[in-house]
């Protein structure tokens, strides 16, 4: 007779929990949402706002992880920064012009982003226009983002910009507010002792401010567990390793172009210029994840995400 193992069915629903769920995407006139297994993950607003923004940001057990102000007014959390919308890229100084904190500046998505699916990923396809003051074109923006996840525990989303100077250069200044920025929960503050954050170089928490570092990593205890946010810079970015714009109130951003704006003692002048007809892309990942990490494990992370990368030019 032949014997089979019973499979016990706690263990069946624990594997189910933490597998990878099915991701799809659907296109609405202002956004284009991702779904995992039927439910909303992410959405990229491409329209209706002077830049464009992943709205929301969810962790793979459902909790968001975003600050909802401003795109919604929730009482109780924090109204400082209008211009803090869950994740973007921006700079203050593209020629001058701020599309960072919209003082002169917008970011114009043209027409309709192409979606496909792709392993398991949701790409998003997206050509844009940077404009400054009187309208004047600053540079265009051609983005691919990838939605998608890794384990059960964590999810990313993939960030590739190029940039091009085509009403003539485009420089990006040295400026502090820049360039890849994710705006979290007010838990994520230092305050909060269930806080921790860290970079690769071993810095935390208010140390991290203008430090070069390849990954910074911030964690906190959120609706009764432990959840966390990883931005990774793609190590072939220009000007790597770059300076972090982190700050202790839950703002999350990694700035290339920034040098004295971070360091006023420093003899280099910080920034890159596009020539007219030129570009260049930068390539960033977030991990989404619940639970807890060491920097060991954020190094992983890192490391998949730089051989994903290179396997994807």
């Amino acid at each position: 007779m032949k014997l089979t193992r019973s499979i016990p069915a706690l263990w069946i629903l624990a594997t189910a929990a933490h597998a990878a769920p099915v991701f799809t995407s659907q296109t609405a006139e202002n956004e284009v949402r991702i779904l995992a297994n039927g439910k909303l993950h992410c959405a990229y607003v491409f329209r209706g706002s002077a830049k464009p923004y992943v709205y929301p940001l969810t962790a793979p057990d459902g909790v968001t992880l975003n600050r909802e102000f401003p795109m919604r007014n929730i009482a109780g959390e924090s109204h400082d920064h209008p211009h803090h919308s869950s994740m973007w890229f921006a700079h203050e100084k593209a020629n001058g012009q701020d599309t960072w904190n919209i003082k002169h500046g917008t970011i114009e998505t043209l027409g309709t982003p192409e979606v496909t699916i792709e392993n398991n990923a949701v790409l998003v396809k997206s050509k844009a226009r940077w404009i400054g003051k009187n309208g004047v074109l600053l540079g265009l923006e051609s983005t691919l983002l990838r939605f998608g996840a890794l384990t059960g525990d964590e999810r990313f989303i993939d960030f590739a910009i190029t940039l091009s100077g085509d009403n003539g250069p485009l420089t990006l200044g040295d400026a502090k507010d820049g360039a890849m920025g994710l705006r979290l929960r007010d838990e994520f503050n230092f305050k909060n002792p269930e806080t921790t954050a860290s970079n690769s170089e071993g810095d935390d928490k208010s140390s991290l401010w203008s430090k070069r570092a390849k990954w910074v990593s911030y964690e906190t205890k959120l609706e009764g567990g432990y959840h966390g946010v990883a931005l990774l810079n793609e190590p072939t970015n220009p000007l790597s390793p770059p300076r972090w714009h982190a700050r202790d109130y839950g703002l999350l951003a990694v700035n290339p172009f920034g040098e004295k704006a971070f360091d006023p003692s420093s003899t280099k002048e910080g920034g890159i210029t596009v020539e007219s007809g030129k570009s260049i892309t930068f390539k960033y990942r977030a991990v989404l994840y619940t639970g807890k990490k060491g920097a060991t494990e954020v190094e992983t992370l890192f490391k998949e995400f730089a051989t994903a990368s290179d396997s994807h030019k």
